[in-house]
């Protein structure tokens, strides 16, 4: 059954795990990508726009080499995986792959409802631009490998933030290929 934008958004207020059955990964649904003052209103465009001008140059992440590649996708499970993500390091003070109930990228992207064949994961914190942290990402040897894989067909990220932590705002990309 397709939900309307609205109806997912106040499913989503009430409980994530309501918000992961109801959506498609045809669903947009911009909203689910941040949470909290410090990040973007919305960043599936702005995310998606510069991944993939990343992608489309030729690059070199740590000592390899990368051809310009093929452009990538937003989904929306995979969004809400990256969402929960964020805001598990954020309301728990904590910036790791591994969440604080011991969870890893592909239990995560699982529970939301995405199967995938391939699958990668950056996460950042501190930046509260869009363009920040994807340049972090660029400058890193194993993010920007992420970014340019192949692979990776689909993406879908989030933001959280919470002033009380070290580093304010919070960030997860997923990078998958679906089965």
């Amino acid at each position: 059954m397709k939900r309307s934008p609205i109806a997912l958004l106040v499913l989503l207020a009430l409980s994530l795990p309501l918000v992961q059955s109801a959506c498609s990964a045809d669903d947009t649904i911009n909203i689910i990508t941040n949470s909290g003052k410090d990040c973007p209103t919305s960043i599936q465009a702005s995310m998606t726009t510069l991944i993939n001008e990343a992608r489309a140059q030729a690059r070199t992440c740590g000592n390899i080499n990368y051809s310009a590649t093929l452009p990538v996708t937003w989904n929306t499970l995979l969004a809400i995986a990256a969402i929960g993500h964020s805001q598990d390091m954020a309301s728990h003070d904590f910036s790791s792959h591994i969440g604080s109930d011991g969870l890893d990228a592909l239990t995560r992207v699982e529970a939301a409802g995405y199967e995938p064949a391939a699958l990668g994961e950056n996460i950042g914190a501190g930046q509260t631009q869009i363009s920040e942290i994807i340049n972090g990402w660029l400058g890193s040897e194993g993010h920007c490998r992420n970014i340019m894989s192949p692979l990776f067909t689909e993406i879908g990220a989030g933001c959280a933030s919470n002033d009380a932590s070290y580093y304010g705002t919070y960030w997860t990309l997923e990078l998958a290929r679906p089965r």
